[in-house]
């Protein structure tokens, strides 16, 4: 039988009164209209009524060493084990991550994987968006292409951290190169994919030429239309003079693209989907090549139908940063 509803502040009231009348609490209990047993509970230590009384063993950490704590996290953020260490203290690392998602301060979250925007990036973001609102269905014509990494423990981007709800979020560089790791250049069109072209972390302007030639201008009719236009990042081997001379030869037309605007490639979202594909449930490959085999066949089983839902989002994104001055979309 659940526990019953408490005694109010008045009814309490009524128990001392016939309590210092040497009423019975049998029939206190018939004149409030409660059971026997909670008037048994008031009368038997009033103080403690309705109290709750802490069960288990205390805490290893008392009120200093959690202050202290919570200092150096909020100033220095760093891993359970670190903390314990810098602030000299005798307790699990599970203790201590109990404690700091008890505070009510800290929340373990996932770093964000945008680079910072100065006032001059905004600006431009907002001018650019502007602008392109005019381009309407136009968006449909465009070709989304961009570069990955993944590597053999996990994916890029997905890393967290204990952050301080008082301060701003934290942000993580995307363009960190490293071994046992491969890198995917791909791009999409309205109505299809390219193929997942494997290319080299050191890649040069003639390499990217090169990609582009023989994954790119063989489909790009085909997944996106005759009157196609190239989205791409302002990577130096995307901007530099020999790509743009190359760009140009080849008649690419290549819509122009506001600096640190990941938000705004919808080629993000689908490295998101198929990143979940490749990790899915921790997975961890023990080769590059087992790697290269997981990658192109989630990309091969991604479905079009997600492809047509991101082109439907463009306009959207374009007008939100429109609207909020240049600011990411969050």
């Amino acid at each position: 039988m659940g526990r019953g509803k408490i005694l109010t502040d008045f009814e309490k009231g009524q128990i001392t009164a016939f309590k210092s009348q040497n009423i019975s609490n049998n029939k206190i209990a018939k004149l409030i209209g409660r059971s026997r047993s909670v008037v048994d509970h008031y009368v038997k230590d009033p103080d403690k009524y309705n109290i709750k009384i802490p069960t288990g063993r205390p805490s290893i950490l008392n009120s200093p060493m959690k202050r202290r704590l919570f200092r150096e996290l909020s100033s220095n953020p760093t891993s359970l084990n670190q903390l314990r260490s810098n602030c000299d203290i005798q307790a699990s690392k599970w203790t201590i991550g109990r404690t700091l998602r008890n505070s009510k301060i800290f929340k373990y979250v996932k770093m964000c994987g945008a680079p910072n925007l100065t006032e001059a990036h905004k600006r431009r973001r907002e001018e650019w968006a502007k602008e392109k609102l005019a381009l309407g269905d136009k968006w449909k014509q465009v070709i989304f292409s961009d570069e990955k990494k993944f590597n053999l423990d996990g994916p890029d981007g997905f890393k967290f951290y204990w952050h301080d709800l008082r301060k701003e979020k934290r942000q993580f560089s995307q363009r960190g190169f490293g071994g046992g790791n491969v890198m995917v250049w791909a791009a999409i069109g309205i109505r299809g994919k390219s193929q997942i072209a494997f290319v080299s972390n050191k890649m040069n302007s003639e390499d990217y030429q090169g990609v582009l030639q023989q994954f790119l201008l063989p489909v790009a009719k085909q997944i996106s239309g005759n009157a196609w236009l190239f989205q791409q990042d302002n990577a130096s081997i995307h901007s530099s003079t020999s790509t743009t001379t190359w760009l140009t030869k080849k008649k690419v037309i290549v819509i122009d693209w506001p600096a640190r605007s990941p938000d705004l490639n919808i080629m993000e979202n689908l490295w998101g989907i198929l990143s979940r594909r490749v990790y899915e449930n921790g997975k961890q490959y023990k080769t590059v090549g087992d790697l290269r085999v997981a990658i192109e066949r989630e990309w091969d089983a991604i479905d079009i139908i997600d492809v047509k839902t991101l082109y439907d989002s463009m306009l959207q994104r374009v007008a939100k940063v429109a609207t909020r001055r240049g600011e990411f979309l969050s």
